[in-house]
């Protein structure tokens, strides 16, 4: 699972990189953190063809607005799971425009990382994508542009509309 934080403050990503890393390996899933530290820089790796599968977003950054942010990267099609970070509880109302998934206060991250995760890996189970290894990164098709498994001896093919994956 490919999860990123875009948050200006370098000692809060150093944190949460821990605490993720720590839930991670007490749970037993793989996970790649990405960091960013600007909304600019989310929105380079999307437009770069980076899968990004939950997305933790600070509200308030030093070059912007995360809802704008946000706005932006479902206006280039990108449907990962957004958790936007505040540290006031502020974005309930606005968090519904961008399908955000969760809004959370900063603070309580920690003590909330862990269900939050597990909810997010439940959704990606089951949500509107297909999740799978390939070339050794995670990926994602939507379930709709599936036309057919295939297997062959021991490989087994995917075949989409845009591609076929093995």
């Amino acid at each position: 699972m490919r999860v990123a934080i875009c948050d200006g403050e370098k000692e809060f990503t150093a944190q949460f990189r821990k605490w993720m890393g720590r839930d991670s390996q007490e749970k037993g899933y793989d996970v790649t953190i990405l960091e960013f530290q600007s909304g600019e820089e989310v929105m380079e790796a999307v437009r770069n063809g980076n899968n990004i599968d939950v997305l933790f977003l600070d509200i308030k950054m030093l070059d912007g607005d995360g809802f704008e942010t946000a706005r932006q990267m479902r206006d280039l099609g990108c449907r990962c799971l957004m958790i936007f970070l505040t540290s006031l509880f502020s974005c309930i109302q606005r968090e519904y425009e961008v399908k955000a998934f969760r809004c959370l206060l900063r603070e309580q991250l920690e003590g909330q990382l862990g269900k939050v995760m597990d909810d997010c890996r439940a959704e990606l189970l089951t949500g509107d994508f297909y999740s799978f290894s390939h070339d050794g990164k995670m990926a994602q098709v939507p379930k709709g542009d599936i036309l057919y498994f295939e297997s062959e001896k021991s490989l087994l093919y995917l075949n989409t509309k845009k591609a076929v994956y093995c």
